[in-house]
């Protein structure tokens, strides 16, 4: 048999098992330690180069194939959150802490002005809470720095991600964050993200502006039909960006997209840049997207 039949062999073998281990299973396993196995993928493949020919050979290749098999499928796990409702609180991993903000809800605030600076890791703003904006986060990367400032009927609000101490090839590596933000406002948002999975609930708010920029991201927002305008300005790196709007509102989508794969089967293109509802100039609630990315995938589904 064929050495690299052994490779994939093995490699799909211990891909699927693990999949059954996970789905079927109450066994838990912790992938950020798996991803410090990594360096023994180089010295398998210094191994195999020195044994070809060998009767060794195929006993590297096996071994290769099952490290390997680990490590996709640590990776798709980690981020596609196959297993996340399992999830356990990892708490050997270096600096690992949990941390909780909360500003209270001050009934003569009419809008927020949020700022969310953060690096790689995990984001969602998805509840609502009975304070201004209540905040949850969870692993080793750091804290957060909360700011505010409430004049008269406005309120700012800045989140910034405190200098990441852990390194990510050196290290287990987990940063989880969480907000939750009160109804009763109208938001402006401005989301500068990293290398991140975020997932951004919008329907319970009155979102008027949301400015996102993002580098390699997999990112889905809700928008609601609260506002009469809701503005959205996107920049993107290599990232995946899925929006929900509602039907009953008009949307209108421009920018350069040349290099991005896009999904706007309930959208008339008037250019190339240029995408818009029928029923645009007749809704009362309107949705403005503008975007700017490079490769990057892009899908608007009305709800």
């Amino acid at each position: 048999m064929k050495t690299s039949q052994l490779f994939w062999g093995f490699f799909f073998i211990t891909f699927g098992s693990l999949y059954l281990v996970g789905r079927y299973t109450t066994f838990l396993i912790d992938w950020y330690a798996i991803w410090e196995l990594w360096p023994v993928i180089i010295i398998l493949a210094g191994i195999a180069i020195i044994v070809k020919g060998t009767f060794l050979k195929p006993i590297v290749s096996v071994l290769f194939g099952i490290l390997l098999g680990f490590l996709v499928f640590g990776f798709f796990n980690d981020l596609f959150d196959v297993f996340e409702d399992r999830d356990f609180h990892r708490w050997h991993l270096k600096d690992y802490s949990e941390n909780y903000y909360n500003l209270d809800y001050d009934q003569n605030v009419k809008h927020v002005n949020l700022n969310i600076d953060a690096g790689a890791g995990k984001f969602t703003i998805e509840k609502t809470t009975d304070n201004l904006i209540k905040g949850y986060s969870e692993g080793n990367v750091g804290n957060y720095n909360f700011t505010n400032n409430i004049k008269d009927s406005i309120a700012w609000i800045d989140i910034e991600m405190q200098k990441i101490g852990t390194n990510i090839f050196g290290g287990s590596f987990k940063n989880n964050f969480n907000v939750s933000l009160n109804e009763n406002p109208s938001y402006s948002l401005d989301l500068n993200i990293g290398a991140a999975k975020s997932y951004f609930n919008l329907i319970p708010f009155k979102v008027n502006n949301l400015v996102i920029n993002t580098g390699a991201t997999d990112t889905k927002i809700k928008l609601g039909n609260k506002t009469e305008l809701t503005y959205l300005n996107i920049e993107m790196g290599a990232a995946s960006l899925k929006i929900y709007i509602p039907r009953s509102s008009g949307c209108k989508i421009n920018g350069d997209m040349v290099l991005i794969s896009k999904d706007l089967d309930d959208f008339q293109k008037i250019k190339s840049d240029y995408f818009i509802t029928d029923n645009y100039d007749s809704a009362t609630e309107k949705i403005i997207i503008d975007i700017d990315g490079g490769l990057a995938s892009f899908d608007v589904e009305r709800y």
